[in-house]
């Protein structure tokens, strides 16, 4: 618009916010992008952690046992046989 009175600036000024509002949108757009992939690698992270810990969990419980088990056998071979 080549207008100069105060309708030509309005015009103007119109123009500038509705890019300003178009670029906002995209870099909106791309930066949830991002942050989804953000808390997906975050999410996936997790998951193996909580794996790992299962089995940690796992291998202690069984390790808890042996030991009980070993425990008693050592007790039994203790005692003396009256």
């Amino acid at each position: 618009m080549d207008r100069k009175d105060e309708i030509g600036k309005l015009a103007l000024t119109f123009n500038k916010v509705a890019e300003k509002v178009s670029d906002f949108y995209e870099n909106l757009d791309e930066k949830v992008k991002e942050r989804t992939q953000e808390l997906e690698n975050a999410r996936d992270k997790l998951k193996n952690k909580l794996s790992e810990l299962r089995k940690t969990k796992r291998e202690l419980q069984k390790s808890k046992e042996k030991a009980g088990r070993s425990a008693e056998e050592l007790a039994g071979e203790g005692q003396s046989p009256h």
